[in-house]
């Protein structure tokens, strides 16, 4: 499904953001420090190879984010960017937890009986 490029809002067509990437923050280290005259210093860094997992870059058209690696935090920036979509967003979140606490109430119904039940029959009395 493509997103649209351009609503109608107060009379005058807007252009919406639209996500081009998401990657992971790399780590890095400061190894050298630069002293510049009426400026100040400015730290050297280097690129450590490994990638921050708590923070996650979300790159737009116009310009990128760095927001927390959780569902509220990436949850928060999607839906100030995309503002027109947020009665949807809202719908998919309300559909997500009321599955979140059917599969809940299965485990907690089986515990009670003495049941075991695996994943897959968990999976078919979902769907």
């Amino acid at each position: 499904m493509t997103q649209k490029t351009f609503v109608l809002k107060s009379g005058k067509w807007i252009r919406l953001a639209e996500l081009k990437r998401v990657s992971y923050r790399p780590i890095r280290r400061q190894i050298d420090s630069v002293s510049i005259p009426g400026i100040g210093s400015m730290p050297v860094m280097k690129d450590t190879g490994k990638l921050d997992k708590s923070r996650i870059e979300l790159w737009t058209d116009m310009m990128n984010f760095s927001v927390d690696a959780t569902h509220d935090g990436v949850k928060e920036k999607i839906r100030r960017l995309r503002q027109q979509e947020s009665d949807s967003l809202d719908l998919i979140d309300a559909q997500i937890s009321l599955l979140r606490q059917e599969r809940e109430d299965l485990i907690k119904k089986a515990w009670q009986a003495g049941n075991t039940v695996t994943v897959k029959e968990l999976v078919e009395r979902i769907k």
